[in-house]
């Protein structure tokens, strides 16, 4: 028979897994760990979780894949926090994505979720990098 898994079991495999250098193929394992858990232990998966692989995601520079599991928490009736937003739009400025920034923060102002300094920061960073920091204004 198959162990139950945990939230913090999943958090410790997520977190492995960014442990990672950058580069290593099994960085691109979590969210396919993700989506198991999600079939298989869902009562365990939060948001955190979803933060976790948006995070490793956008590190990595692959903001598409990043955005897509933003989307995926949506989908499946968790909410986005700041941190979740904030680990976002640093995917989207760290792949020149500044259009795509803006958009997440205004997702983040639909959700009703309250923007910090670090928002803000991170998104004139987002902005700033493609010389559009005006923008973020």
């Amino acid at each position: 028979h198959r162990e139950a898994i945990t939230a913090q079991c999943l958090r410790n495999l997520l977190k492995k897994l960014a442990g990672r250098r950058r580069g290593d193929p099994r960085r691109r394992m979590a969210p396919e760990v993700l989506d198991w858990a999600k079939g298989n232990a869902r009562n365990e998966v939060e948001t955190y979780h979803f933060n976790q692989v948006i995070q490793m995601l956008g590190n990595d520079r692959f903001w598409q894949d990043a955005l897509s599991t933003y989307k995926d928490l949506k989908v499946h009736g968790f909410s986005p926090d700041t941190y979740t937003f904030n680990v976002l739009i640093t995917a989207c400025g760290k792949s020149g994505r500044w259009e795509e920034a803006l958009k997440v923060f205004e997702d983040m102002k639909e959700d009703k979720v309250a923007p910090t300094d670090s928002t803000y920061s991170t998104l004139i960073s987002a902005c700033g990098k493609e010389g559009q920091w005006k923008e973020a204004l």
